[in-house]
């Protein structure tokens, strides 16, 4: 298959161990959903350097490594990472226009590198993150939730943080004991 550009890409319940290659794709127009597939690799999306739409990469149990999420400096949508088990960490674009949901991930043990959100950022049920924004320029958020992550030991790195306009909510991260990085 061959395309420069398509209006979205959905793919969801397949047991292909890959995608079919799809040769030249650079844009998708709209959203990306690769949800609940055998997937152990989505190199055919590699070339990929931008999406209109949101991204949703959930309930792929093989599926170790997005390194498509490289080539992209800014998500037009939200991007959802959801219940990826073999997922130990991965490179956020520097711009996400609305939300960044990272949720039920059982061996992500680091988040880094936040630029920006345009949005609300929730992160949720991770039970081996151990390591969060040790580097990030947010500036605002509409809301902030960091709930049930069991290894998280400290919260640094935000201090450009300076508004937060709907809820905050930090609860049951029962290993957390520094939260200097919400010190603004």
């Amino acid at each position: 298959l061959e395309a420069f550009q398509l209006s979205e890409l959905v793919l969801e319940r397949n047991s292909w161990d890959s995608i079919p290659e799809i040769k030249s794709l650079e844009k998708v127009n709209g959203k990306v959903e690769i949800i609940n597939n055998r997937f152990l690799n989505i190199s055919a999306l590699d070339d990929v350097s931008r999406v209109q739409g949101d991204i949703s990469i959930q309930d792929c149990e093989a599926l170790s490594k997005l390194p498509f999420l490289n080539n992209l400096d800014t998500v037009f949508g939200s991007l959802t990472i959801r219940n990826l088990d073999t997922l130990k960490s991965f490179s956020i674009p520097d711009v996400i226009q609305t939300d960044l949901v990272i949720q039920d991930n059982d061996i992500l043990d680091t988040l880094d590198n936040l630029t920006d959100i345009g949005g609300s950022l929730f992160v949720e049920n991770n039970s081996a993150l151990a390591k969060i924004f040790e580097y990030s320029e947010m500036v605002e958020l509409d809301d902030f939730y960091l709930t049930r992550n069991p290894r998280l030991e400290k919260i640094t790195g935000l201090d450009s943080l300076k508004r937060i306009f709907g809820e905050l909510k930090i609860e049951e991260n029962i290993s957390l004991v520094d939260i200097l990085g919400l010190s603004q």
